[in-house]
């Protein structure tokens, strides 16, 4: 322990700063807007991704083009591709 408080005290880590502190504003403890129990904080923050994934979901293709086998995998849609190339 000698050695390492040594070694620190060398680098100069203990010497006192020569411009003071730095000025890290308020100390204060911050007051939330909204003062709740976990359970309404958790009910509230899946609501919102609830939200945010039926947004998504209006943007995806319907259901019929994914139940096909390797809709989405992307080796299959480049494989696809280079087929279609070759046998024009």
């Amino acid at each position: 322990m000698q050695m390492a408080e040594r070694t620190i005290r060398i680098a100069g880590w203990l010497d006192e700063c020569e411009d003071g502190l730095p000025d890290v504003g308020s100390l204060l403890p911050i007051e939330p807007e909204y003062n709740q129990p976990s359970k309404a904080w958790r009910a509230a923050v899946l609501a919102k991704k609830q939200a945010v994934l039926d947004e998504r979901n209006k943007h995806l293709p319907p259901m019929s083009s994914l139940n096909q086998p390797n809709a989405l995998n992307p080796m299959w849609l480049r494989l696809s591709i280079r087929v279609t190339l070759i046998g024009c």
